[in-house]
């Protein structure tokens, strides 16, 4: 009977952790150590654009294209992970184009082998258009500035040598 109450709670509990998962905002991927996916929710689901089939049980290498700042691309050694530390990528799949997001990692499980991974990752496209809209907004006004500067720059020299002129005759 006891037996029986720690499995219901810990059934329980597995549930309810799953459920928590599924109906996160940011998109999670569990993984083992060899980085073979065991778990991804619904947000992942969406901002990859691949099916729930697509990725589970796959290396997370094989089916999501991860590049750094500089477009070079990353895979991830599970070895050498290094755990709670966000990383800014670029994410790429056969069904995307590419995806601006910020990953944070960490893992639980005491043994090594039976160590697993959880990745965090937020969608950061719409902030890093937006700023770099802004950025661009910020060149095109500069460069407007200049050119009206030269522009009246060059109409008073203009203006001083017409009227030099105007005072030799």
């Amino acid at each position: 009977l006891y037996r029986h109450k720690i499995e219901m709670e810990v059934k329980e509990k597995e549930e309810w952790f799953e459920s928590a998962l599924m109906s996160s905002e940011n998109s999670i991927i569990i993984t083992n150590r060899k980085g073979n996916i065991l778990f991804v929710n619904l947000a992942l689901v969406e901002l990859t654009k691949l099916k729930n089939y697509e990725l589970v049980n796959k290396n997370i290498n094989d089916v999501i294209d991860l590049f750094d700042i500089y477009n070079q691309k990353v895979n991830f050694n599970f070895n050498n992970i290094i755990e709670n530390n966000k990383i800014e990528l670029i994410l790429k799949t056969k069904n995307i184009k590419e995806k601006f997001i910020k990953s944070y990692i960490s893992s639980f499980g005491n043994n090594t082998d039976k160590k697993s991974f959880i990745f965090t990752i937020i969608d950061t496209t719409k902030e890093k258009f937006t700023f770099n809209d802004f950025n661009n907004s910020l060149v095109l006004e500069s460069t407007s500035n200049l050119i009206n500067n030269l522009a009246d720059n060059f109409t008073n020299v203009l203006t001083s040598i017409v009227s030099n002129i105007s005072l030799l005759r």
